[in-house]
């Protein structure tokens, strides 16, 4: 994965500019310019007890509390079985890196994806082998600034 960061993305986006990486240097932790992380290394982060799901283990790789929203690389161990809570008013996205992860009725694998939408109940979640797993968690957004913003659709002329 660090040879993926360095040979394909050689600048980084931070909050207003973009610094480029030189190829030779080594990186063994986030980059930080003005509070924002613009690159992580996640063997570089210790893993931490995730309280929202007891026996998962979790590497922040994001997390702004201004705004909730959350970055986690996530590590189910072999056997796990749990349900998530209802998700509120926010959103959870899964990213399959490694591992199966059953989601409801269907196994997810390796790239797979899936979306939990804000304020829905998410399946039942399982691993028997074990599962890493990309989590991205984004509070929704006020539904009457959104729908302001959209534009009425109005039927052709004929």
């Amino acid at each position: 994965m660090a040879l993926f960061g360095r040979s394909i993305a050689s600048m980084i986006l931070t909050a207003a500019t973009l610094v480029p990486l030189q190829a030779a240097e080594r990186v063994d932790g986030p980059v930080r310019e003005n509070g924002f992380v613009g690159y992580v290394q996640p063997q570089a982060v210790a893993e931490a007890p995730f309280g929202r799901w007891p026996g998962v283990l979790v590497k922040r790789l994001s997390e702004d509390p201004a705004t909730g929203r959350l970055a986690v690389q996530a590590r189910f161990p072999a056997g796990w079985r749990g349900d998530i809570p209802a998700t509120g008013p926010q959103s959870v996205e899964i990213v399959m890196v490694e591992g199966s992860l059953e989601f409801g009725a269907e196994r997810l694998g390796r790239y797979d994806f899936a979306f939990v939408p804000p304020a829905t109940r998410p399946p039942r979640l399982g691993s028997e082998a074990g599962a890493t797993v990309l989590l991205f968690i984004d509070p929704a957004a006020d539904d009457t600034a959104a729908v302001a913003g959209i534009e009425p659709l109005r039927a052709a002329a004929p």
